[in-house]
């Protein structure tokens, strides 16, 4: 397993990211964390400057940073980041009280876990029953939590629905009203948000409801060729005569997945939807000296941060 990935547990088939170690089942909290190597803390120590004196060849220690603190993991003293004096680490151990507490005490069991990035982002994911089939496409419902110890964002949890076929996540914008996220950033009250997380768990069934309407809609509406074309144009745009082999293999891609996908058939909206976020989870994206091409891909998957799924699901439910 990659340096990269810390280490990781999942429950199952293998996920869209390909890394882990297998259990049979999902799991309580407590093994999940042993399981995904996760049963670490992190802690805020003091910044200084290296003076240029030294005696008998060891260097004195300069001046106190003041205002910053580095993010330290215990275990280890490894360097996770340098965080201003107000931030506050969120423990991995009650991140996963936080998701249990918002699923019940003792209801939650977690299907994947791990480290990204050295250990400076933590996931998991809580499978919620009332899993749904539309025509020949199984979804399951999971709530998603991800963070970081190294300054990057706050902790947030997410409505994650899964396409179990090809294991995709179906990201997609369900309009205003309908709130599938909550954002807590690393301070010392970040407990305060609790009680917003949970009106956004109790939310989850009119999410899904709106999900579920939106793709049976999309399944029963029939996509020409010439329209697919020109869903892609719009989607995968040739910005410069540089990007169009890469540009044109991709929009081939996609009506490969349209007709020959796992579970498409290359006649609805759905399919094409289907096809788009097949391509885009399981595209290599390997661009960062802090995670390799299978973290890019989850952190792509999970998370849709450049809001692309959700503008391909705007386009082809207004096509």
């Amino acid at each position: 397993m990659s340096h990269k990935v810390e280490t990781m547990m999942y429950a199952g088939q293998e996920p869209w990211h390909g890394i882990g170690e297998k259990v049979e089942t999902e799991v309580t909290s407590a093994a999940a964390m042993k399981l995904a190597g996760l049963d670490w803390e992190v802690e805020k120590r003091s910044l200084a400057t290296v003076s240029e004196k030294t005696v008998d060849g060891i260097p004195v220690v300069g001046l106190e940073v003041p205002n910053y603190k580095a993010i330290v993991r215990k275990s280890d003293n490894k360097v996770m980041s340098v965080v201003q004096d107000t931030y506050a680490p969120i423990q991995n151990s009650e991140q996963f009280d936080f998701m249990d507490s918002l699923v019940g005490e003792g209801l939650a069991m977690y299907h994947t876990a791990g480290a990204l990035k050295g250990g400076r982002q933590i996931f998991m994911t809580v499978k919620l029953s009332g899993d749904y089939r539309i025509a020949d496409h199984e979804v399951e419902k999971f709530l998603l939590l991800t963070s970081s110890h190294d300054y990057s964002g706050p902790m947030r949890v997410l409505w994650t629905p899964i396409r179990v076929v090809c294991w995709n996540t179906l990201s997609a914008a369900l309009g205003p009203g309908v709130q599938r996220s909550v954002s807590i950033r690393h301070t010392r009250y970040w407990r305060n948000k609790q009680n917003e997380a949970r009106e956004v768990l109790g939310l989850a069934e009119g999410y899904y409801q709106k999900l579920r309407e939106q793709m049976e809609q999309m399944e029963l509406k029939k996509l020409g060729e010439k329209v697919l074309l020109d869903v892609l144009e719009e989607l995968y745009p040739i910005n410069s005569p540089r990007s169009k082999a890469h540009v044109m293999n991709r929009r081939r891609k996609v009506r490969l997945l349209y007709r020959d996908g796992r579970g498409n058939s290359g006649k609805t909206t759905l399919d094409a939807y289907n096809a788009i976020v097949e391509e885009y989870d399981h595209r290599k994206r390997h661009d960062s000296k802090w995670m390799n091409a299978q973290e890019h891909k989850f952190i792509a998957a999970a998370e849709d941060r450049d809001g692309f799924k959700r503008r391909a699901f705007n386009i082809l439910t207004t096509v």
